[in-house]
């Protein structure tokens, strides 16, 4: 019974980080898109250099662009651990319209 219980509750701790890191993603990504559509790639890269350096993600995040007409796409993937976490890659999306001066 108790190996079922540390199994079951090691599964949602995993969940729970795995879902804390997409969050971290997420609000990257938005950032990310931000700062490009505005022409401030230094805010970008700062922002990108903040996620590489750590909280919450590991090391690694891999970005790519991308543009639909107006609006600026910044996609990031991450892998969130080692060991059978390794095989799960996270990714989020964020878009910001480009500012046109």
């Amino acid at each position: 019974m108790l190996p079922s219980v540390l199994l079951v509750l090691g599964l949602a701790l995993g969940g729970l980080q795995l879902a804390a890191q997409r969050l971290v993603l997420a609000s990257a990504a938005s950032d990310i898109a931000r700062a490009s559509a505005r022409g401030d790639p230094g805010a970008a890269e700062r922002r990108l250099a903040d996620l590489a350096a750590g909280v919450g993600v590991p090391a690694g995040v891999q970005r790519s662009l991308h543009r639909d007409e107006d609006l600026l796409c910044v996609t990031l993937t991450a892998r969130p651990g080692t060991g059978i976490l390794s095989v799960i890659a996270l990714r989020a999306s964020g878009c910001a319209l480009e500012t046109r001066p």
